[in-house]
């Protein structure tokens, strides 16, 4: 397996979700280097997802107006020249959601429940089909360095497609 590894993913636009990008990386070489942690950044802000707490970090929206590139834009548009008075960028909102003291992670929750439900035959949070779709990215990754191509996958029928 390579030690550095970075994944692309471009999602279209389906019917319960927007596009969208993804991309996963490992680094075996560096190790975590103390952090772990899943980011997701999006065009409203960013969520970093940690073993004990999640922090949210919301971008202030700028309006049109608001807006230096669309105001020069507007301003060359209608044969004016675009002149203003610069401003700091402003931190974003951040609200951070800590777990309890004690709290074992997600990961104990996540053994725990399947354990439980084997002892007990008793039902998982997320069956196979969810575990597939969420492993899915990770294991093109693998076909996609192997293969040494870009790989494409049909979301529905979770497969391969050639092109």
């Amino acid at each position: 397996m390579p030690d550095v590894m970075l994944g692309m993913f471009d999602y279209p636009q389906t019917e319960v979700h927007p596009a969208f990008n993804l991309s996963l990386r490992v680094n075996f070489v560096d190790g975590t280097g103390g952090t772990n942690y899943l980011r997701m950044v999006g065009s409203e802000g960013s969520m970093t997802v940690e073993w004990d707490r999640v922090t949210v970090y919301r971008n202030k929206n700028a309006s049109d107006a608001s807006d230096p590139l669309s105001a020069g834009k507007n301003a060359r548009d209608n044969g004016k020249q675009f002149v203003y008075e610069r401003k700091h960028m402003m931190d974003p909102d951040k609200l951070v959601y800590e777990a309890e003291e004690g709290y074992k992670g997600a990961h104990f929750d996540h053994f725990y429940n399947l354990f439980n439900a084997m002892r007990t035959k008793g039902k998982v949070a997320e069956d196979a089909m969810f575990g597939f779709r969420a492993a899915a990215p990770a294991l093109l990754c693998n076909d996609s360095y192997f293969q040494n191509k870009i790989m494409h996958w049909d979301p529905k029928n979770l497969k391969v497609v050639n092109k």
